[in-house]
C-alpha cells in the first residue's frame, strides 16, 4: 500500500511538470498575440517661434546712380570700376568754359548795376535836364504829326466815298440798260437778259447766270440806296467816326457790286464765245455791252483798292497817334522826375536790382560746381558709364556708387507679408556659406507690391550683423520670426490629437507608470530642447485620453495651457510589434523559457 502511495505521488509530481512545461512551450513558441510598442516623452518647457521664410539677394544698403546736373563733353574720369572713393572724391569732369563765361557775364551786370545806383543818387545835371525837355518836345510834335496825318486819312477818305458813288450810280445804270432794257432785240418784246440766255442751247448755265445776276444787282441796288442815304447825310465837318463807319460800309458795298460785274461779263463773254464757235451774227450793241462791262471791271477794282488803301492808311495813323500820346506821357513824366530828383521808390528798385545781379552772380559760380561731379559718400564705384571725350546731356548717369554695408532683399507673396512688421527679429542663411548662421532684423517694407504673371509680391529689407564672407549678390534665406514664446510649457505636435473639437493626448495608464518610473534613461534632443526625456516600452494598460487647451504651434511643438504638468508623460507614437518574433528571436533555450519580464525598457541606438 505504501508503495501504491508513492507512485502515485509520482505519477501527480510528474504531471504537475508536464502541465508546467506545456505552459511554457505553449506560452514562447505557439502564442502569435501581438502587442504595441509605444515611444513616450516628457512634458517639458521651450520656446514657440512662428515664422515666416523667404528668399532673396544680398545686396548694398545703398547704392545710387550718379547723374550729371549739366550737358558738357567730359574732361576727366578719375576712377574705374571697383574703386574705393571717400566723399567729395572727382569722379567726372566735363568742359565748363562756358560756365566761366557766365559767371564774367553776371560780374559785369553786378557792375553795371551799381553804377545804375550810384549814378541815381548823384543831382541831375543840366546836359541832362535839356535833353529830357527836347524829348518830350519831339514828342509832342511826333503826336502832332500823327493827328494831322489822321485828319488828311479821313479827308483823303471822303473824296474817295464821293468818286466811290458816283461811279457805283454809273455801274448800277448800267447795269441797267445792259439786261433790263428791250433794246437788242426790240421786236420780240423781250429784256436782254432773257436775249442773252435764249441764244445758246447751254440753257442751264445760261439761265444759272441770268438768276445770279438778277440776285446780285437787286442786293447791290438795295445797299447802295441805304449807304447813299448815309452819304448825303455826311459833311466835311462830320467827326471822324462816322466818316470811318461809312468808309468800311462803302468798302462792303463795293464787294457786292464788284461781283455782280463779274457775273456779267463772265455771262455776256459766254454767250458773244458761243454765237462767235456758231458763226453767229453778233449784235453791235452786244459788242458794246463787253466794253462797258470791261470798263464797269476796271473802275470797280480801283474803287476797292482805293477804299482798302485809305481802311489801312486810316488804323495806321490811328496807332500812330496813340504811340505818340503814351510817348509824350512818359517823356513827361520822366522830366518831371529828373526835376524832382531820385524818390526812394527808384533808389530801392536799384538797390535791389544791385542784390539780384549779385544773386546771379552767386548762381552762376554755384553752376560750375555742377561740372565737376564728386562721390556724395564713401563707397565703391560699381560701374562708369562715360569716357573722357563723350559728350553727354543733363540727366545722364555717369557711374552707379555703392556703401560697404550690406543688406538682405526678400521676396514675400501677399499672404506672408500682412504677418511681417518692421523691427522683427531674423535669422538668416546662406547657399554659399553653409556654415554661417547671422541674426538680423526687419527694416524696410515696400508699400507697393510688383505684379508678374499674376502673382503679387513684396520685397522685405533685413540688416544683419557684419560678416566679412557675405558678398553682395549671394543667395539667402531667411526665417523671420513674427510671433514668440519663451520657456513655455510644450509638447511636441505628433502627441496632440483631436475628437469632436476637442484636443487631448494619451498619457499612460497610473499603472504603468510605476513600472516606468523605475526605468528612465536620458536622451539627447528629440524635438524639445533642454535634453528632455523619451522612452519606448510596452505598456500592460489601455492608455488614457487627457483633454488639453492649447495655444501657440510652431513646426516642432504646440504651447499647453491647462490640462498637463511639468514632467508627466505623454505618447508620441505607438507601433505594433509580433511578441513572439521580436521577444524570442536570436534567445537561448534559456531565455525562451524564461523571458524578461513584460515593460523592459528599450532605447535603440542609445548608449548605456
Amino acid at each position: 500500500m505504501i508503495m501504491l502511495k508513492i507512485f502515485k505521488n509520482k505519477i501527480f509530481l510528474l504531471g504537475v511538470v508536464v502541465l508546467i512545461f506545456g505552459y511554457f512551450i505553449y506560452r514562447n513558441f505557439l502564442s502569435n498575440k501581438n502587442q504595441n510598442l509605444y515611444t513616450l516623452i516628457q512634458v517639458g518647457r521651450g520656446d514657440i517661434n512662428i515664422v515666416t521664410s523667404g528668399t532673396g539677394y544680398v545686396i548694398a544698403d545703398k547704392e545710387i546712380d550718379i547723374k550729371s546736373e549739366v550737358s558738357g563733353n567730359v574732361n576727366f574720369v578719375g576712377f574705374k570700376e571697383g574703386d574705393f572713393v571717400k566723399k567729395d572724391n572727382l569722379i567726372v569732369k566735363l568742359d565748363d568754359r562756358e560756365a566761366q563765361k557766365l559767371v564774367r557775364n553776371a560780374e559785369i551786370n553786378l557792375e553795371s548795376a551799381k553804377l545804375s545806383l550810384e549814378k541815381l543818387k548823384q543831382p541831375v545835371d543840366n546836359y541832362t535836364l535839356v535833353q529830357a525837355e527836347n524829348a518830350l518836345l519831339a514828342a509832342q510834335q511826333a503826336k502832332q504829326k500823327a493827328e494831322d496825318e489822321l485828319k488828311k486819312s479821313y479827308e483823303d477818305g471822303m473824296n474817295i466815298i464821293t468818286n466811290v458813288f458816283l461811279d457805283v450810280n454809273y455801274i448800277i445804270n448800267g447795269l441797267k440798260d445792259i439786261f433790263f432794257k428791250n433794246n437788242i432785240a426790240p421786236n420780240f418784246y423781250l429784256y436782254n437778259i432773257t436775249w442773252y440766255s435764249n441764244q445758246t442751247l447751254d440753257r442751264e448755265r445760261a439761265t444759272q447766270y441770268a438768276n445770279e445776276i438778277i440776285k446780285g444787282y437787286n442786293l447791290a441796288f438795295s445797299i447802295y440806296l441805304d449807304n447813299f442815304k448815309n452819304y448825303e447825310e455826311l459833311s466835311r465837318f462830320s467827326d471822324f467816326q462816322t466818316i470811318e463807319n461809312l468808309i468800311f460800309k462803302t468798302y462792303e458795298m463795293v464787294k457786292v457790286v464788284a461781283d455782280v460785274v463779274k457775273t456779267s461779263k463772265n455771262f455776256v463773254d459766254f454767250v458773244v464765245n458761243y454765237m462767235k464757235d456758231k458763226d453767229l451774227e453778233i449784235p453791235p450793241l452786244v459788242l458794246n455791252h463787253q466794253i462797258d462791262l470791261e470798263s464797269f471791271t476796271l473802275k470797280i477794282n480801283n474803287n476797292l483798292s482805293s477804299l482798302l488803301n485809305i481802311k489801312t492808311a486810316i488804323q495806321i495813323n490811328k496807332d500812330n497817334v496813340i504811340s505818340a500820346e503814351r510817348s509824350v506821357i512818359e517823356k513827361s513824366e520822366y522830366l518831371q522826375k529828373l526835376k524832382k530828383g531820385p524818390d526812394e521808390l527808384d533808389l530801392k528798385s536799384a538797390e535791389l536790382l544791385v542784390k539780384q545781379r549779385e544773386n546771379e552772380l552767386i548762381d552762376a559760380k554755384e553752376k560750375i560746381n555742377d561740372y565737376y561731379i564728386r562721390a556724395p559718400f564713401d563707397g565703391v564705384i560699381t560701374k562708369i558709364n562715360v569716357k573722357s571725350g563723350d559728350s553727354i546731356e543733363s540727366g545722364r548717369v555717369v557711374a552707379t556708387l555703392s556703401t560697404n554695408k550690406k543688406i538682405a532683399e526678400i521676396v514675400l507673396n501677399e499672404v506672408d507679408v500682412t504677418k511681417v512688421n518692421i523691427n522683427d527679429e531674423a535669422f538668416l542663411t546662406f547657399d554659399a556659406l553653409p556654415e554661417v548662421r547671422l541674426k538680423g532684423k526687419v527694416v524696410s517694407i515696400n508699400p507697393a507690391g510688383e505684379i508678374s504673371q499674376g502673382v503679387v509680391s513684396y520685397k522685405i529689407k533685413i540688416a544683419f550683423e557684419n560678416n566679412p564672407q557675405v558678398k553682395i549678390g549671394m543667395t539667402v534665406n531667411a526665417e523671420i520670426i513674427n510671433e514668440k514664446k519663451e520657456n513655455v510649457l510644450v509638447v511636441p505636435n505628433q502627441a496632440v490629437k483631436k475628437f469632436q473639437d476637442k484636443i487631448f493626448v494619451e498619457v499612460p495608464d497610473e499603472r504603468d507608470l510605476n513600472v516606468l518610473n523605475k526605468k528612465i534613461y536620458n536622451l539627447e534632443n528629440f524635438g524639445i530642447s533642454n535634453n528632455k526625456r523619451i522612452i519606448s516600452l510596452n505598456l500592460n494598460y489601455q492608455p488614457q485620453r487627457r483633454f488639453i487647451k492649447t495655444g501657440l504651434s510652431d513646426e516642432k511643438n504646440i504651447e499647453v495651457l491647462e490640462g498637463l504638468k511639468e514632467g508627466e508623460w505623454v505618447i508620441i507614437k505607438s507601433s505594433i510589434i509580433n511578441q513572439k518574433s521580436s521577444s524570442n528571436e536570436g534567445q537561448g533555450f534559456f531565455q525562451r523559457f524564461f523571458p524578461q519580464p513584460r515593460g523592459f525598457i528599450r532605447s535603440p541606438g542609445i548608449k548605456r
